[in-house]
């Protein structure tokens, strides 16, 4: 816990922690970003503004459709500028609208051109802290599911959280293209890429979950006590495989696939029984679909792990 400073008559500070600051290897006066999500806030270190010359690309007669492509495009494969030449203000409008999906994106219109500018350094990016907000989205997702089966109207909630994942996820995605580049012939590449390919089943396994809410909510709720109860126990189950692709444990990822395992049989129980509605049986069946994604990730990580601990006993005979 930190207590916050006051600076002049009207702000207020907080000292950042150092093992982060090293970590990023961030100085006095560097730039970051403070994104506000809900009720907290993220702090995100930004690119250096040296780069942007040497990482520029300029496009012509870009469509409105293919927009938001670009944008994705720019934000993960790594140039640090994109300049869209001769399009108007409905790309540009579109543009705006989708920087809301993504973390340290600039958009800015001139006369003759709109300039994305991406500001998120991926050599800065914490791996850990991405997994724990991708962990924290999951959860936040999970929770919405229960909500919305006890007849809760959570579908702006829905949407709000649908947009903090793909923040979370695009930038696990750009990090990603920090590691091909950095960690070439490094012997941990293989388990920061079997991290990063986690994080994109923990986000298909929160899409597969946000589906699910918006049947329940549409449906009006009212699903049975067992429902309520896979639901609730969902919610600490998908919290425990989000987390756990950051562990280092094998034998946590060996517990949590027990847990998965057990939900899993709960949730096909209830599917094919007679006191489950049609709406609660297809929100459970996404429900199931999700697990499977959890499965995988918790499965990639043990795998991992597995092997190299493996490795490690050979190196030692």
């Amino acid at each position: 816990m930190r207590r916050l400073q006051k600076l002049g008559s009207s702000s207020l500070v907080v000292t950042l922690p150092k093992e982060w600051v090293r970590e990023m290897g961030l100085k006095q006066g560097d730039p970051v970003y403070v994104v506000i999500e809900g009720g907290s806030l993220r702090i995100v270190p930004a690119v250096n503004s040296e780069t942007y010359a040497a990482s520029r690309v300029r496009l012509t007669g870009v469509d409105p459709g293919d927009a938001t492509r670009v944008l994705w495009c720019a934000y993960v494969l790594g140039p640090e500028e994109v300049v869209l030449e001769n399009v108007g203000d409905d790309v540009y409008n579109m543009l705006r609208d989708a920087t809301s999906g993504f973390i340290g994106v600039d958009v800015v219109r001139d006369e003759y051109s709109v300039s994305i500018s991406i500001l998120v350094d991926p050599s800065k990016l914490d791996l850990r802290a991405v997994i724990r907000s991708v962990a924290s989205d999951l959860r936040d997702i999970a929770e919405l599911l229960a909500e919305a089966a006890s007849g809760s109207d959570v579908e702006e909630e829905a949407e709000r959280a649908r947009i903090r994942l793909q923040r979370s996820i695009t930038l696990a995605e750009r990090y990603l293209m920090g590691v091909i580049g950095s960690h070439t012939g490094q012997q941990d590449a293989r388990a920061t890429a079997s991290k990063l390919l986690a994080v994109n089943f923990l986000g298909l396994a929160a899409s597969t979950l946000l589906d699910a809410v918006k049947t329940l909510s549409r449906g009006g709720g009212d699903a049975s006590k067992d429902t309520l109860d896979a639901l609730t126990a969902l919610s600490t189950v998908a919290s425990e495989a989000a987390l756990n692709v950051a562990s280092e444990s094998l034998k946590r990822s060996s517990e949590v696939l027990a847990s998965i395992a057990k939900l899993r049989s709960r949730v096909e129980e209830l599917i094919y029984s007679d006191k489950t509605s049609k709406t609660e049986a297809v929100a459970l069946a996404r429900v199931l679909e999700s697990l499977r994604h959890l499965h995988l990730a918790t499965t990639l990580i043990y795998c991992t792990l597995k092997v190299a601990q493996n490795q490690g006993a050979q190196r030692t005979a």
